[in-house]
């Protein structure tokens, strides 16, 4: 595995360049929804820069000590509910996996089965991902840890 480390400056700019891209494709949000805990400062930066109401997911994992099992719950922080004719733009740092992306995409059609109109932006993309955002800054190799600024001075459990 190969470390990168991502920058204040980077991150800046990648958030230029998402912002950009959507202004361009001229979409409009009603809320952009931050996943935590990667998605919480892009989100917040996005937020800011798009004028748009930020809502916080957080899906947390935890085993089940008595079945050993692997288990996803969502817990939401929202400033409405969300309407069919709503546009939402989930927001993350990466999309690695797309696994997280892809429960997320589920959990909010399943509160509100309506909602039609979520896109998802992410700083960076890696191809292997289940999930290809609509928007990100960079496509990055499959074999590259991102090490992200607002991690830098936090020590590792």
């Amino acid at each position: 595995m190969i470390e990168k480390s991502a920058s204040w400056s980077e991150i800046e700019k990648s958030i230029d360049i998402i912002v950009s891209n959507i202004k361009k494709d001229n979409k409009k949000y009603n809320y952009i929804v931050s996943l935590n805990r990667g998605g919480l400062i892009p989100g917040v930066l996005l937020s800011h820069k798009l004028n748009i109401p930020n809502c916080v997911y957080t899906i947390k994992s935890y085993s089940d000590k008595e079945k050993k099992k692997l288990k996803k719950d969502l817990y939401i922080s929202m400033i409405g509910s969300f309407k069919s004719s709503d546009h939402i733009l989930v927001v993350d740092d990466i999309s690695d996996t797309g696994e997280t992306l892809a429960e997320t995409i589920k959990k909010i059609k399943k509160i509100d089965s309506d909602v039609k109109n979520i896109d998802v932006a992410t700083i960076y993309y890696k191809n292997k991902s289940i999930f290809k955002p609509t928007y990100y800054a960079a496509e990055i190799d499959n074999d590259v840890w991102i090490n992200f600024a607002w991690e830098n001075n936090v020590r590792k459990s």
